[in-house]
């Protein structure tokens, strides 16, 4: 897999998967066949030309090349030489139809694939979009859970330093372990979350996320859906 360097955008991200993944590849593959095939049927209304040539030695025997005084079950050895060439143009004037339901059905085979193309194009973009979101979201998670965990140490050495000093007791210093427990737990779970996020943003764009940019929330929110739209 490649490694991204330096910022990348979610702009990026799609670009990567339009570029890289091969679900799309193989839609791509069979939107180019599907023109060749309507290529192809397209040939059947225009003129053929077949070229043909020959040049050897050949042996006859027949009543024309054999002797008068030679038997039927005498061999004749003579040997003629042969050369012919031939340039035949031909051009389908009426064939039922048959040429133009081909080209028919082959344009509309091609019409169907540039159409599951597109749509899997853009399936596979939102699905960048998400996956690149996924990562940054549980980045922040991850961060917020170390936090947590921080505070939580924290919160437990104060707490056994007021048991020492008597103004607390060890119920209070066990609850806080409890607490820092569940922080930790939930770090590793915010950990695993991350590295699937990861896994996935590879399936799709082909690339390590590297250093993946949140997008900027607009400066100004839309008044309605039509707006948005609009703009």
């Amino acid at each position: 897999l490649a490694q991204n360097t330096g910022p990348v955008s979610i702009k990026n991200s799609v670009e990567m998967t339009l570029k890289n993944n091969p679900n799309l590849k193989a839609f791509q593959e069979y939107r180019q066949a599907a023109e060749f095939d309507r290529k192809r049927a397209r040939s059947g209304f225009l003129p053929t030309l077949n070229v043909s040539g020959g040049i050897g030695f050949e042996q006859w025997d027949d009543a024309t090349t054999r002797p008068s005084n030679q038997s039927r079950t005498q061999d004749n050895r003579t040997f003629y030489q042969r050369a012919d060439s031939s340039v035949v143009l031909s051009q389908n004037i009426w064939d039922g139809f048959a040429a133009w339901s081909r080209y028919r059905m082959s344009d509309a085979m091609l019409t169907s694939a540039e159409h599951r193309l597109f749509d899997n194009a853009e399936a596979l973009s939102l699905d960048a979009i998400l996956a690149h979101m996924e990562i940054v979201r549980q980045q922040k998670m991850v961060e917020l859970s170390e936090l947590n965990v921080a505070n939580h140490k924290r919160i437990l050495g104060s707490q056994i330093d007021r048991q020492r000093a008597g103004a607390s007791t060890r119920a209070d210093v066990t609850q806080t372990q409890a607490r820092l427990a569940r922080a930790e737990t939930s770090l590793i779970d915010a950990k695993l979350a991350l590295e699937v996020a990861r896994l996935n943003y590879r399936n799709l764009t082909g690339n390590e996320p590297g250093d993946l940019v949140a997008p900027d929330a607009p400066g100004q929110m839309y008044a309605s859906l039509e707006n948005a739209l609009a703009n």
